[in-house]
């Protein structure tokens, strides 16, 4: 016969007790949109225009109000933040274009896309150079 003393219990319960809160449908959800973020080219000089494509889908059945915030980091940085309303299954596309001067500061920079709705946050990056 197995004999258990309640103090043994203690910490069986507490793990017990942690387990809804680490594998609830909440703590595991993911977003309901698809994010992708294309720079063209990846390395660019004086003259030329680096060019930023944008994609955000709502995979939800429902219409979903979306917060997108870009980041970018470098030489320069900077942020900005907007905010969409998708139906279900359509796809936002951002296009933003960024000419190369004779000024613009040499080194490499990272784009970090992110769109965020009631489910959780999507969230990407792309580099580029500035030769």
């Amino acid at each position: 016969m197995l004999m258990v003393r309640p103090w043994q219990l203690l910490p069986v319960l507490a793990v017990l007790a942690l387990f809804p809160l680490l594998f609830s449908p909440t703590a595991l959800a993911t977003s309901d949109l698809t994010l992708q973020l294309v720079v063209n080219p990846s390395t660019a000089t004086t003259d030329q225009t680096i060019t930023a494509t944008e994609y955000v889908t709502n995979n939800s059945a429902n219409r979903q109000n979306v917060t997108l915030t870009h980041t970018l980091q470098g030489p320069l940085s900077g942020s900005d933040t907007q905010r969409i309303n998708l139906a279900p299954g359509q796809t936002y596309t951002q296009i933003r274009s960024y000419a190369v001067t004779a000024t613009t500061p040499r080194g490499t920079y990272t784009l970090t896309a992110s769109a965020t709705d009631k489910s959780g946050t999507a969230t990407t990056s792309a580099s580029y150079t500035i030769n």
